[in-house]
Parts: structure tokens; sequence; C-alpha cells
């Protein structure tokens, strides 16, 4: 009987997290066409983030898109080091490691140039992947460098800002309908997949949980489960399975909080599918 609980429960999470994947792409979908497709500053801001990779000459247009440059390294990189971005300062040279402190300081202590009046000669001794492993890692230095220009990271935030709002959104509306609204409508509190395999929730008496019981559950579920393991990398709700299997009564983190328990419903019986529903 407990393996049969675990069974269905698992199976019962798995229709809920497709239900909740499908709303949670449908809901990105409409947030997508009204707030950012039709948001004329979120789009300026993107063209204007795009004219400033391309005119640094560290990018190039490959199919309606900015890709790395893969030729001429040399002079696109010596050039973007000379560039004024506001008329007066050009941009900084950035080594992690401060071990170079500039792009010619890195081609000296490269060990791949001769120097001449200023000018450097590739050695023709040296094998052209180390020609390629080196200005490819000049031209991350040089990316990085404008990534922290003041204007692109301006831009970048209020671009990111806008799809973090309707990630946040997306996320929390999907989970507000398949597992706080839905066991509203439904009768006993459960999800369209405790429906499915005639589970339902109780609280740890055997009785109806409280509308308090509901929110803490929902509200642990939302923090551990989704926020958290976003965060994490899924680390919380593998934790949350772990517990859930090992279980006797086949409790989670958000039940063990709400003190409610998931069980099987041995009064159902077959009836109409509308019989589901509090109304």
């Amino acid at each position: 009987m407990k393996n049969n609980l675990k069974l269905k429960r698992i199976l019962s999470s798995l229709i809920d997290f497709v239900i909740m994947l499908l709303l949670f792409l449908f809901v990105g979908f409409i947030y997508s066409c009204i707030f950012i497709e039709n948001n004329q500053d979120y789009q300026n801001n993107v063209v204007e983030m795009n004219n400033i990779l391309s005119s640094s000459g560290l990018y190039k247009q490959e199919k309606d898109q900015l890709v790395d440059i893969d030729s001429n390294y040399d002079q696109h990189i010596s050039e973007f080091y000379q560039m004024k971005y506001d008329g007066e300062h050009t941009f900084p040279y950035v080594d992690k490691l401060d071990y170079y402190t500039s792009y010619e300081d890195a081609k000296d202590k490269s060990g791949l140039f001769n120097k001449v009046n200023d000018v450097y000669y590739p050695l023709i001794d040296k094998e052209d992947s180390e020609f390629i492993n080196f200005y490819k890692r000049e031209l991350y230095k040089a990316q990085i460098s404008l990534y922290n220009y003041t204007n692109y990271k301006n831009l970048d935030k209020e671009v990111n800002r806008v799809l973090k709002i309707g990630g946040y959104v997306s996320i929390v509306s999907s989970n507000l309908i398949v597992y706080f609204i839905m066991p509203f409508i439904l009768k006993k509190d459960r999800t369209i997949g405790d429906l499915i395999f005639k589970l339902k929730l109780v609280s740890q008496d055997g009785n109806k949980p409280s509308f308090a019981q509901l929110i803490i559950r929902f509200i642990a579920w939302m923090m551990i489960d989704i926020l958290m393991s976003t965060w994490l990398l899924l680390i919380p709700i593998t934790i949350n399975i772990i517990i859930c299997l090992c279980d006797k009564k086949s409790r989670g983190i958000a039940d063990l909080l709400a003190v409610t328990m998931l069980q099987e419903d041995l009064d159902e019986k077959k009836r109409r599918w509308f019989s589901a529903f509090r109304w």
C-alpha cells in the first residue's frame, strides 16, 4: 500500500509538472507578445546594445545575429583599444590575473611576435594554432572590457530586468494555477494529477486541511522546490524528492511544514468527471 502510494504520488507529480511546464510556456509567450515584442523601450535598448557590439569591431553580422570575429584579429583588437567611447576615454585592458597591463604587453610576453619600431611581426616558426589561441584569449578580454562599458551595462540591466520579470511571472502564475487555484476548484484540495490517481490532501489527523495549511504548503513549495531550486541548480528539489521517498507517509518538505499529507482516496467511486469540481 505504501509503495503504491509513493508510485501514485510520483506519477501524479509528473502530470502536474507537465501541466505546469505547458502553462509556464504559455504565460511566457503571452508576456513576450505584450511586454517584449510590443515594448518599444525594450526593443530600442536591444538595438542600441547591438549597435555598441557591432561598432566595437569585435563582432560580425551573420544570419541576423552577431557572432565573434574569426579573422583579422590583431587589426580589430588593436582598433578597439584605440577607440574613444565618449570622445575622451579608451576602453581599459582587462586581465583578471593582472599579469598583462595592455594588449601590447600581452604580445610582448607571448613569445609569438618580434617587435621592430613599435610594429609587431609574427614569428614564422610558430604554429597557427598558437596565434589563434592567443588572439581568442585577447578577444575575450576585449569583450569583457566592452561589457563593462557603462552605457552597455545600463542597457543590459534594463533588458535583463524585463526578461527576469517575465520569467518570475511565468513561474509564479503557472505554479499558482496548478498547485493552489486548482486544489480550490477541485474537491478534496487536490491537483489534476491527484485527481487522476485518486489522491487527496488531508491534515496529519486525517481531516480536511485548513486554509492556512494550504497557504503554508504552497509557499513552501514555491520557495523550496521552485525558486530555490532555480537558484541552486535543482539541489533543493532533489533533497525534497529523497525526503518524500524515505518518509513513511510520502511527505515532502512542504507537507512537513504545513502538517499535511497525501493519501489514497479509498472512498472514490466512479462518477461523472464534473463531480470532481466543487460546484
